[in-house]
Order: structure tokens, then sequence, then C-alpha cells
């Protein structure tokens, strides 16, 4: 905003019917309060223009002095480093002979730059002649200011930049009216935060609240599914976000419950250390989305992040489906980096009784220490890492700053200078120093002297890298759906990074279509009237790699038609072909999922997959439990998050068990999944039999009577195993529950030695491989073992 200047005289003529002339003092007082009340005015419009805010929560943009990360140069004296022009002494500089030298600050994050303030050695006797550049990336820069230094004054001269954006900030001298020295006391950046700065989704480690419905925990705001909320009723009701350590925070994204129907009334506060809250943002939702919606406030830097609502326009609930965290991109990356191990150190020399390795002992009581400026310990860190920053401790790091120069090296031979600074001199602890996108494999820190001597000692040395990204990992699901209804599909994928995840289709589905944005809810609509098998194709981006694809299976299903199921355990793929005739009877059946029962390959992993792709070829998936010749990475392949899983196929909700874990987890988990079904089908598949006639394997006793209690409860129809190599119709005398025992699958047979002492076997079978086929629909479960050679030899059916 622009002020002109007013000449009080001037309104003092304007106001008076006499003007200068006359004597009317009458005149003079209207003068004098007609002025009074124009610069009243002038003052508060520049008051209000600088101060007043619309929100008190925005952001200001007032220019001040920014943070130094790190300084660099082309070159410098020994005794005059470029740490010199920052340290806030005029007595101290930076000097290097050679028209062209350049000094350079890192800001560490794009900022956005007023000026650059310059105080110049014997500024007041020379004029320099120099350039401004400005870079986001430290590799190209753009010019931005060129021009000269007044020469009659040792003050800090202001050159302004008109707000360029960037994080490394050049100025490079071609000379001087004296000499071809460069020399610069001090060197200030002045400006604020870019807000165009690149913001991504930060991991969360808990997320906690004052109260919580029944039902309805604070955990389902970050389990990305907009079918689950977190409520508690109350005005004041709040969910908090623990970030695990403090972030620059960007801003804030909620889905609200019913967002599209009413407006909540709520304040954003954020805290340090969770007790201590400051208010960054008050405010109201849209009330026309049930989407996200995202929340900017100032620059905040924060661990916890508290959401207070204060009811909404229908009533007092607090009730959100999702809250997602943006951070700095520089904060994320700093998460990302770990200690690196170093394989060797040396130096240009060292006292004796205080060697090199001495700043890798993890004693602060020990040091390496060097007499004379330029002193240096080198690094090797084996191979070249990506480095994210460097911790160095002092010794006496409480009492002196030292002077040093931090430079990297991809041979060992040729360095350059990555960061010139100085110690704190206020703590023996370790300093941070950190580091811009550097690829090294040896790190020399050079000490040139420090405040009390020309000593270089340091206790401890520490090295940060990036970690290296591992890719994402998409997986299978199988869902189904009723005739002309809708299904909320919550796409599955895990990064072993914990990085944010974005969600694409690969191929859409042949009979419906797939709705939504890149998150990993999405809608399938199926075609009008069809029923029937359907599938689509996805995968997912951490922002660096993409994952494998992973397919989606849905059945489409009419409230009449039947879903099939094939069944089979102990499949031995790595010993014979016999597995290829069990896969043929499932498709020769037109089964809609295949099962299996454990003991797959008696090999690798890598010997199933022949099995996975000829089914996935057919259209057929598959999961299956884990056997006692398995091991759980048989879940990546079967597309399953572990081997302890549970799915909805057709009518019939099934639970994999996993009998090679403890007996108490399985039975937790088998309850979880029985209480919250909906399906009027239960049926339960492991490995280890719970009851069978004598064979190679016993009846798995402890764990049947943990888990028939939970079958008597909650209503289980079907329980499937195998393990032994055979099959095995069972019935428990006035239980419902009907028992299959289909160790059928190829590898070989074992022979049934007698009578089973509990009873209950309705027929078994020692002689054929083959499959159990289950035909489920809403009223009725039925099931065949039907041999290699395509005979029907068992059937059972039961109706609800």
């Amino acid at each position: 905003m622009t002020y002109n200047q007013i000449n009080v005289s001037n309104l003092v003529n304007f106001a008076s019917p006499l003007g200068r002339k006359g004597n009317n003092h009458l005149g003079h007082d209207i003068s004098l309060i007609v002025c009074l009340i124009i610069i009243s005015t002038s003052i508060f419009l520049q008051s209000l223009y600088v101060y007043g805010q619309s929100d008190p929560f925005s952001s200001s943009k007032t220019c001040t002095k920014l943070p130094v990360n790190g300084i660099t140069a082309s070159g410098a004296e020994n005794l005059h480093p470029p740490s010199h022009a920052i340290d806030q002494n005029l007595n101290t500089r930076w000097s290097n002979l050679g028209l062209g030298s350049w000094i350079q600050i890192d800001l560490g994050q794009d900022n956005v730059i007023c000026s650059v303030g310059i105080n110049w050695h014997r500024g007041n006797e020379r004029t320099n002649t120099f350039v401004i550049s400005v870079s986001q990336d430290g590799k190209t820069f753009t010019k931005t200011f060129s021009g000269k230094s007044d020469g009659t004054s040792l003050n800090e001269q202001n050159y302004n930049l008109q707000s360029k954006t960037g994080r490394f900030i050049r100025v490079i001298v071609n000379g001087n009216t004296q000499s071809d020295w460069v020399s610069i006391s001090e060197l200030k950046i002045y400006g604020y935060k870019s807000f165009s700065e690149s913001c991504v989704r930060s991991s969360v480690s808990l997320a906690t609240a004052g109260a919580s419905q029944a039902g309805f925990p604070p955990s389902n705001v970050l389990d990305n599914n907009l079918n689950t909320v977190w409520s508690n009723y109350g005005v004041g009701s709040w969910i908090q976000l623990d970030l695990g350590t403090s972030k620059n925070i960007c801003s804030i994204d909620i889905a609200w419950y019913k967002g599209n129907e009413r407006q909540n009334n709520f304040v954003i506060s954020t805290s340090l250390d969770g007790k201590s809250y400051t208010t960054v943002l008050s405010t109201k939702s849209s009330g026309n989305t049930f989407s996200y919606e995202n929340y900017e406030f100032p620059d905040t830097v924060a661990r916890y992040i508290k959401i207070t609502v204060n009811g909404n326009t229908k009533n007092n609930y607090g009730t959100i489906y999702e809250i997602r965290a943006l951070t700095s991109s520089s904060d994320q990356s700093q998460n990302q980096c770990a200690a690196t191990t170093i394989e060797n150190v040396k130096t240009s020399g060292s006292q004796d009784g205080f060697p090199t390795s001495n700043v890798l002992d993890n004693n602060l009581n020990t040091r390496w220490s060097n007499i004379g400026v330029g002193s240096w310990i080198q690094l090797d860190l084996g191979t070249s890492k990506n480095i994210c920053s460097i911790d160095i401790a002092w010794y006496k790091g409480n009492e002196r700053q030292n002077n040093f120069v931090i430079s990297a090296s991809n041979d060992g031979i040729k360095f350059s200078n990555i960061l010139s600074s100085k110690s704190s001199g206020s703590t023996l602890s370790s300093e941070k120093y950190n580091i811009h996108d550097n690829n090294a494999r040896y790190l020399r820190v050079t000490v040139n002297g420090n405040t009390q001597n020309n000593y270089a000692s340091i206790t401890e040395l520490d090295v940060f890298s990036l970690l290296p990204n591992s890719p994402p990992v998409a997986n299978d699901q199988v869902l189904t759906t009723n005739l002309n209804t809708q299904l909320s599909v919550t796409l599955k994928a895990t990064d072993p990074d914990n990085d944010f995840l974005t969600y694409s289709i690969v191929s859409q589905p042949s009979h419906g279509t797939i709705s939504g944005g890149n998150g990993a809810s999405r809608i399938y609509t199926p075609s009008s009237g069809y029923s029937g098998p359907d599938n689509f194709i996805f995968k997912v981006n951490d922002s660096k790699l993409y994952s494998n694809t992973a397919t989606v299976s849905i059945n489409v299903v009419s409230i009449s038609s039947n879903y099939y199921i094939g069944a089979a355990g102990d499949w031995g793929s790595a010993r014979n072909d016999n597995w290829k005739k069990t896969v043929q009877v499932m498709i020769n059946n037109k089964v809609n999922l295949a099962l299996g029962l454990g003991d797959y390959s008696y090999g690798s992993v890598n010997e199933f997959q022949p099995v996975i792709e000829t089914l996935r070829g057919a259209g057929i998936p598959f999961k299956g439990v884990q056997g006692n010749h398995d091991t759980s990475s048989y879940a990546k392949l079967f597309g399953q998050p572990s081997m302890l899983f549970a799915l909805d196929a057709g009518q019939a909700r099934i639970i994999l068990l996993n009998t090679e874990d403890s007996v108490s987890s399985n039975a937790l988990f088998l309850e979880n999944e029985l209480k919250t079904t909906k399906q009027p089908w239960k049926i339960v598949v492991l490995h280890k039999p719970l009851y069978t006639s004598p064979s190679t394997h016993p009846e798995e006793k402890e764990l049947a009577n943990k888990l028939q209690p939970l079958f008597d409860k909650y209503g289980v129809d079907l329980v499937v195993y195998g393990h032994n190599h055979n099959y095995e119709r069972i019935k428990l005398p006035d239980k419902p529950t009907i028992f299959i025992q289909a160790g059928t699958g190829g590898e070989s047979h074992y022979a049934i030695k007698g009578e089973r002492s509990g009873g209950g076997v309705l027929y078994q079978n020692d002689n054929d491989f083959g499959i159990l086929k289950i035909a489920i629909n809403s009223n009725t479960l039925s099931g065949q073992f039907i041999s290699h050679a395509g005979k029907i030899l068992d059937s059972f059916s039961m109706s609800k």
C-alpha cells in the first residue's frame, strides 16, 4: 500500500477560509482538527494494513532474518573461513583472493527471499562489484541482483531481491576498487517461508481421544477407510494425533461423517510436549462433502495435533471418518535417515593417546585430537551413500566454538566442500549438521581452529544417510456383491517404509465400473443384470516406486446363484505332477475360488508358483493356510497380508487359521471374525486335523478343545483341513458342524488305520486324490469329494 506525503501547512491553508493572511483563530482550529484527523486516519490505516488480519490465525509474510542451515564458498583463507560471515562478529570475516570468488548460504528449505544484507570488510574504503543469485536445488542459479556497494560505510547494506523463492543464495564478487580480494564481514538473508513448499502426508504414531463411543475408537481415523469413524457425544469432544517427532506442519485433511449434510465447528491446536497447546485455527467445515477437506494454518512446528469439535449444525456429536497430517517434505526425508556404518577412519595426524578410532567408540570421555589449523579427520562409508547429516560431539564443546568445513568425495582423492560452519559452543553432546542432496563415500571434517586455540578435538562422529526406498506391495482380494448392488472396496497395500501411497487402476472391470479418487477407497458398480465373476487390477506408488499389480476378484451373485469353492491340501508340487490333475478338476468344475489346506510344494515357495499361475490363467484366485512344511512367505504368493486371514466368498465368510501359531492367537482371531461377520454361512479352514481317524498324524486335541466352543457359540457350518493325506467326513453327535479332511492334493496317500474312538465318521477314502467342491447360496451349503477321474465319491448338504 502507498501513502502520499502530506504537507501540514498545505492542509492548514486548505482548511482555513482566510488562508495564511487571515487571523481567524477558528479557521486555524478547524485546520488543526482536520490535519489531526487525516494524520490519525493515515496512521490507523497503516496499522491496519500491517497488523489487521481478518483471520487471527492467518500467516504473516513479514520479512525477517532467516536461520542459516549451512554456508560454503568457492575458497577461503585458512584464518578467514566462510563461517565467519555468519558469526555476528564484525571483527571477523570470510576472505578469498580472486575475482569471481563466491560465498553461498543454504537455508535448509525454500523461502521467499526479500533481501540480502551485507557488511563489507573495509566497506568504507572501497566499492565492491557483485552479483546475487538464487537456487532451489543448489545446482541451477538465477541472477536476481547485480550492483555495487556504496564504498562509504561499514554498516550493513541491504539489497532488495523482490521476493525471489529459493533455498540457496550465492554472492559472487567480481572485484573491488582496491584489489582482487573478496572479503565480507557479515552476510544475512531476510525473507519468509514459501507456501509453495512441498508438503507430504506424515506418518502418525498414535491417535487418542478424550472419550469415544463404544465401537468407534480413535484408531478408525487412521485406517484409510471411509466406512469407519471415531465418534463421541458432547461439545468439546477432542481427538489427537501424535506424529512421533516434532515436524513442520503444513495443513490438516479431515473427512467428516455426514460432511455433506452438516457443518462442524472445530478448533485445531498444536503442542510440542502434549501438555501446552496453542490454537492455530478456529473454523467450521463446509457442509457440502464427505470427502477430505484441507485446512491450512501458519508455520507450526509440533508433535501433537488436537482437533476439538464444538458441535455441528444438527447435534453435538463429534464424528470423523479420517484425518491426515501434511508436513514439510524436508521433515519427511529426515524420518527416512538412519545411522550409517563407518568402515574406516583416518586423519591428517593424531596426538599420542588420542587416536582416530576414539571418535567411533561411543564414549564421550575419549577423543581424537591434533594441533594445527587445517587438521582433518576422514570417514569411509564403504560405498557411496546419500548423506542426510553428520553429528559431531566436540571436546570442550560447551566452552569453545570450532570453525570447520565438511567436504565429500566418492574416490577419496578429489573433495568438494559441502558445508562450512562453526559449532555452537554450548554443549558436550552431539550437534547435527544437515547436508543437502550429496552422494558420497568419503566425508572429511577439516577443523580451522577454535575460539581458544588451534587444536582439533572431537569426541564422537556419526553419519546419517537416506535409507534405500523399498517398493510397496499391492495385495489381491476376493470380494462378493449381490446382483445390481454397489460394493465399497478398500484396496489393500503395504509399504515397508510406511510411505504415503497413491492408488491407480491398471485395468477396469469387464462387467462393471470403478469410481473414486487416488486413495484406497473405491466403489465397484456391477453392470445392470450381470451376475458372475469380474475383476480389476490396481497398483500403488510411494512417490518413488510402483508396486506389483494386484487383482481384486469380485463375484456378482444373484440370491439364488451358487458360488463354488475347490479345496485340497498336501499338494507336493515339488515332488510330482499330480497337482496338475487337481488343478484341472477345479477348472473343469468352474470353481470361483481355490482354497489350499497347506503343505504346498515340500520345497520352495517358487515351486508352487505354477499352480497359482495355472489357476489364475483360468480366472481362479487362490487363498490358503500355512502347513507344517510351509513358511509365511506363501502369504505374498497368495496375495494375503498374512497367514491368519479372512475373506467373503459368495454368501460365506471364510476364516483361515494358522496351526503353526499358538492356540490362543488362533482362538482370538477366530472369535473376532465370527462376532463381526454378517454372512449366513461360516467356514473355518486350517491345516492340522481337529478330528480324524487313526492315521499318520493324530488329532490336535488342545486346539479342538479351544475352538469347538466357538464353533458351537457362533454356529460354524463347515471346518476343512488336511495334513493326513486322505479324505474323511466327520460329524460329531448332537453338533451341527461338518468336518472335512481333504489332504488329497496329490503328494501321497496316508492309510486310515482304524476306527475313530469318538465316532462320527460318515465317509472315508485313502485311495483317491481329488478336491472338495463346495457350493454356496443364500439357502444351501453343499459339498462333494470329486476324484481326479471326475467321479463324485462323497456328498453332503445343509440348509438354513
